[in-house]
Formats: C-alpha cells, structure tokens, sequence
C-alpha cells in the first residue's frame, strides 16, 4: 500500500495529548501547511496569521472555549507539539468555517463534496474518530 493508515496513541491530558501529537506530526503537518498556502491566496491573499484573526474576531475561539475547552487545550498543545502558534493551530482547526469568512457568498461551495466525520464509541472507553478533507486538489 503507498498509503497506509496510521495509528497513533496519545496518553496524558488533552494539552499533553496534543503536544505529543503535534511533536509526532511535526514533519508532516509542516509540510501540510506549506503545500496549502497556495489555496490560502486563492481565498483572497490570506495567510494563516490573517486567518488566525479572523477567527478571533468571528468568536469562534470564546464558543470553543464554552463548549469544548478540552478541544482548546489540545489544540493548544498541538501548536506547541508542531512548532505553530495557537492563533495559528486553531485557524487551521476552522478552514471550513474560514471560508465563509473570506469568500463572497457566491463563491462558496455548499453541499455534496464537503468533509464527512464520523466516531465510533466503544464499551471500553475507546473512541475511534474518522474525517475526510474533500476540499478538492487545490488544497
């Protein structure tokens, strides 16, 4: 397989959970965002700092923080893990979102040939978690 599917375990509390993901990843999510800068530029010239501020002022962190802080935590941590800033890591985290930001209303895809999630929570405490980025070849 060229591909193969990667298994990760990850132990400690959410910000030490995503700093050990962010430092096993460091390579790949550097590179991630280095080949991705090219679709940014086409949403308008952003960059992930720009995007970062966006966020902010949107809210989108004060509602994670409500609703799911633990996400913040490990999102911080993953930051720390990849060398990133936490305005950066957590931008990353709403590239859907961002896109209803930074494009005109009619610009913007909707519908079939989005990203799909899915968990599966097991009796044992374990939880295996799923997402696919059908964000198209440019990005």
């Amino acid at each position: 397989m060229s591909n193969p599917l990667a298994l990760y375990q990850f132990a400690g509390d959410d910000r030490e959970i995503g700093r050990a993901h962010g430092e096993a990843l460091r390579g790949e999510i550097a590179d991630l965002l280095e080949r991705r800068s090219h679709a940014l530029q086409e949403m308008g010239g952003q960059s992930f700092e720009v995007l970062a501020d966006i966020a902010r002022r949107a809210g989108f962190l004060e509602a994670a923080k409500r609703w799911t802080p633990h996400l913040v935590e490990e999102i911080r941590g993953i930051g720390e893990g990849a060398n990133l800033t936490f305005p950066v890591a957590f931008a990353w985290q709403l590239l859907d979102e961002l896109e209803w930001l930074c494009r005109a209303p009619s610009e913007i895809r909707a519908g079939p040939g989005r990203c799909s999630a899915l968990s599966v929570f097991g009796g044992d405490g374990a939880t295996l978690l799923a997402q696919n980025a059908d964000m198209g070849a440019s990005f």
